[in-house]
C-alpha cells in the first residue's frame, strides 16, 4: 500500500475557565457550572435509587400476593413488551419488517416476567382504587405535550391518534401507576426508620 499524508489534525480541548462556563449556558463562572453538574449528578443518583426502591416494593407486593392471572392478560403483556422493543429497534434504524419473530418462542421466553408484570399491575390498580388515586386531565395533557415536543407533532393530531390506538388509555394508566408507586414509596420511607430501630 502506498499512502499519501494530506493532513494531520490535533484535537485541542478548551481551557476550563469562567468564559468556558459562560459559553455552555447561563452560568456566571466555573463554580456555578460545577455546582450545576454536581446537582444534576445528585438528582440522577437520587432518581435511580428511588426507581430501585419502587421496583423492590413491586417485587415484595407480587411475592406476597400469589394469584392466578388470565392468560389473555399475559399474552397482551408479552405483545406490549415485544411491540415496545420493536419500536426501540425501529428508532435505532433497524428495519423491523425483516425480523422473523416466532411468537410461540417469544411467549415462552417472556411469559414468567409478563405474568409478574400483570400481577403487579392488578395489585397496583387495586391499591389505586382503594386510595382514590387517578390521573388528572392536566397530568395527561402535560404528558401529551411532552410527547408532542419530542415527536414534533401537533398535540391535537397526537391526541386523536392516541385515542384511536389506545395509547391515551395507557398514558392515563401509567400516570396513575406512578402516583400509586409514589404513595407506596412515601409510606415505605416513613416506616423504614421505625422498622430499622427495632
Amino acid at each position: 500500500f502506498r499512502i499519501e499524508l494530506k493532513q494531520i489534525r490535533l484535537k485541542e480541548l478548551p481551557e476550563v475557565t469562567d468564559e468556558f462556563a459562560q459559553d455552555l449556558g447561563d452560568f456566571k463562572n466555573l463554580e456555578e457550572l460545577r455546582a450545576e453538574i454536581r446537582k444534576t449528578i445528585f438528582h440522577e443518583r437520587e432518581s435511580a435509587a428511588a426507581g430501585d426502591a419502587k421496583n423492590a416494593i413491586i417485587e415484595k407486593l407480587v411475592a406476597a400476593h400469589d394469584f392466578a392471572v388470565p392468560e389473555v392478560y399475559v399474552d397482551q403483556q408479552v405483545q406490549n413488551t415485544v411491540e415496545g422493543q420493536l419500536r426501540n429497534l425501529a428508532g435505532q434504524g433497524v428495519d423491523v419488517s425483516k425480523l422473523k419473530l416466532d411468537w410461540n418462542q417469544l411467549r415462552a421466553s417472556q411469559a414468567d416476567r409478563a405474568r409478574k408484570d400483570v400481577r403487579a399491575s392488578l395489585i397496583l390498580d387495586k391499591i389505586a382504587s382503594a386510595e382514590a388515586i387517578f390521573a388528572t386531565k392536566d397530568e395527561v395533557d402535560a404528558e401529551l405535550s411532552r410527547i408532542s415536543r419530542q415527536q414534533r407533532e401537533p398535540i391535537a393530531a397526537l391526541r386523536m391518534k392516541f385515542e384511536k390506538d389506545g395509547t391515551l388509555g395507557r398514558i392515563y394508566s401509567h400516570i396513575r401507576t406512578e402516583k400509586t408507586l409514589a404513595l407506596l414509596f412515601e409510606q415505605a420511607a416513613k416506616t423504614a426508620p421505625a422498622t430499622q430501630s427495632n
